[in-house]
């Protein structure tokens, strides 16, 4: 495990490395060079040593069917002409599938001549069964058939969406959202938990999970121990001509006008209100981005606050002393995922890539820090590669300048009460592979006499229940979810400090502020916690780590994997 800090260290060791490949546990091309799986979430199998057992009721035969959808697998690493004889046989393929295959669509007689092919190592039909999420199963035995469900669908991008409403219609539900890309098409869908596997059956569904409403990812100043100060004294370093997206439960009073915080007035480049388009509770529209929770203004804070309600000279680049974020001459595209102020994040876009990610992209933002995520609702809700993290991995594809944060979660616990944090805790979509997942270590707020067996009841033993949350900077703090993900990588890729983190609050009057890790001296701050906090300060991290490959580097357009490399690798082991 990391610590996000030693700015300098970073910018040093990009010089020596400006590549840097982590070796994580899981399958590699050398252990499957002879016998290539198929992996699906269903079963891993060997095609030629024959298919996982597939119930009758959701399988499909190619009698049964004109055009339909299959897997085809390469024999090695697909090469581009492998792929284009195969489309000009009349196949068309679209999503990959590890290990050498891709989701496609054919007839039985374009299967038949495409398997002729020397480098075509095998293809089958691509069967209900595999379709479905084995939480699915579960969901139905806990809620009964009649009762609505909320499902996310992941459909062919030609599925045209008219056609997908009709059937989830006749089938007694509705669709709430719906997107496509090149690969794929999104949808939410409210339907029958009885219906669920007519709905698999259909024709051009590609997958169907459980959809659980994401959380923020703060619990019941960090700017110091990442020395801000120096970056900012010795480097001249601020963040400026950097956009920052974030998303997340508003911020302040929702206006880019004179009634805005002065710690972001001027910087805002753009509010967006998504639940305006994407509310899913009922049909009321907030068509505001004010913060009802004020946990969007504690983050943007923390990211590119100036602090000049605390003291700070932004006219003279002076933040010393203040609460000023780790990026204070930032600008901000900010989105309002939330209706109410609960907490909860009701507006969260069917396709993160599309709907999220791309409206902040296209506004100039090349870093977009999320502080929410959950789990997936399976019995094993954690570590689970689902839906939202192939979004979040589509994306990073689509936008390779675009360096996407996460939060690592806040679900760390001794359950065992052994005196240890367990393992495999990472919620989605901070299990995307090419999401830099961020977990939270402890600050160093000593006088503050808050433990852990105080303040949560997931650590109900010593050594972790009488230690103080904000003691030890170079430790994980112990609600850090922490990894590895169930296919075996690790996450989170960083850590920053997450307890007794004090930054913005929200101005709006109708703003539930929340004080549960206290009220500072100055009443336009607030401390708060968890791993919502530590990604924040890392993506304000991520802001100066690109200005100084623009400015003194000289790269126009540096690329997500070289802001993360950076970032890993000028980052101090605490393992």
């Amino acid at each position: 495990m990391r610590q996000t800090n030693y700015f300098k260290r970073w910018l040093a060791l990009l010089v020596a490395a400006l590549i840097v490949i982590l070796v994580v546990p899981g399958v590699t091309q050398a252990q499957t060079a002879d016998t290539p799986q198929i992996h699906l979430q269903y079963a891993s199998f060997d095609p030629l040593s024959g298919e996982p057992y597939v119930p009758s009721d959701q399988k499909m035969s190619a009698a049964s069917i004109e055009t339909g959808t299959y897997l085809l697998q390469f024999s090695g690493p697909v090469r581009e002409e492998w792929k284009t004889a195969v489309t000009e046989a009349g196949v068309r393929l679209y999503d990959y599938v590890p290990d050498y295959a891709f989701i496609a669509r054919m007839d039985a007689a374009q299967a038949s001549r495409v398997l002729e092919l020397p480098y075509v190592r095998w293809v089958g039909l691509y069967h209900p069964a595999y379709r479905f999420s084995p939480a699915l199963k579960e969901m139905r035995l806990t809620t009964g058939d009649e009762a609505l469900v909320l499902l996310n669908v992941q459909t062919l991008p030609d599925h045209a969406q008219v056609r997908l409403v009709n059937q989830v219609e006749l089938m007694g539900g509705s669709v709430i959202n719906h997107s496509a890309d090149d690969l794929s098409a999104y949808a939410r869908v409210l339907l029958p938990a009885g219906q669920i596997e007519a709905l698999t059956a259909q024709d051009g569904i590609l997958w169907v999970e459980p959809y659980v409403e994401p959380v923020l990812s703060n619990d019941v100043g960090g700017a110091s121990i990442l020395q801000a100060s120096t970056i900012h004294a010795s480097l001249g370093l601020y963040g400026n001509g950097q956009i920052v997206g974030i998303s997340d439960s508003g911020l302040d009073v929702g206006t880019t006008g004179a009634e805005m915080s002065d710690d972001f007035e001027g910087r805002i480049v753009e509010g967006q209100a998504m639940c305006a388009t994407y509310y899913t509770k009922s049909d009321d529209k907030r068509t505001s981005w004010s913060d009802l929770h004020t946990h969007g203004t504690h983050v943007s804070g923390s990211v590119l606050g100036n602090g000049i309600l605390s003291g700070s000279n932004p006219g003279s680049h002076d933040y010393s002393g203040s609460y000023a974020g780790l990026a204070p001459e930032a600008r901000l595209v900010i989105q309002s995922l939330d209706s109410d102020g609960d907490g909860g994040l009701e507006c969260i876009p069917g396709d993160l890539s599309t709907q999220l990610f791309a409206p902040a992209y296209n506004l100039g933002a090349r870093i977009h820090s999320n502080s929410w995520g959950g789990p997936s609702g399976t019995a094993n809700p954690f570590g689970v590669y689902t839906e939202q993290s192939r979004q979040v991995d589509s994306a990073a594809w689509n936008y390779k300048d675009l360096l996407i944060l996460y939060a690592a979660g806040n679900d760390g616990s001794d359950s065992n009460r052994d005196g240890k944090v367990d393992p495999d805790s990472i919620g989605s979509p901070g299990t995307a592979k090419n999401a830099l997942t961020v977990g939270a270590t402890e600050n160093e707020r000593p006088n503050l006499s808050t433990t852990y067996g105080s303040g949560f009841s997931a650590f109900p033993v010593d050594p972790i229940f009488s230690d103080r949350v904000a003691d030890q900077s170079g430790g994980m703090a112990g609600f850090s979810s922490r990894g590895p993900t169930d296919d075996g990588r690790v996450k989170p890729d960083l850590a920053a400090p997450g307890t007794f983190i004090i930054s913005a609050y929200s101005h709006d009057p109708a703003a539930s502020v929340s004080n549960s890790w206290g009220a500072t001296s100055n009443p336009d701050y607030v401390y708060m916690g968890g791993t919502s906090m530590a990604t924040p300060l890392t993506a304000g991290a991520a802001a100066l780590v690109r200005e100084w490959l623009t400015t003194v580097k000289g790269f126009a357009a540096p690329s997500a994997a070289l802001m993360k490399a950076v970032l890993v690798n000028g980052s101090v082991d605490i393992s």
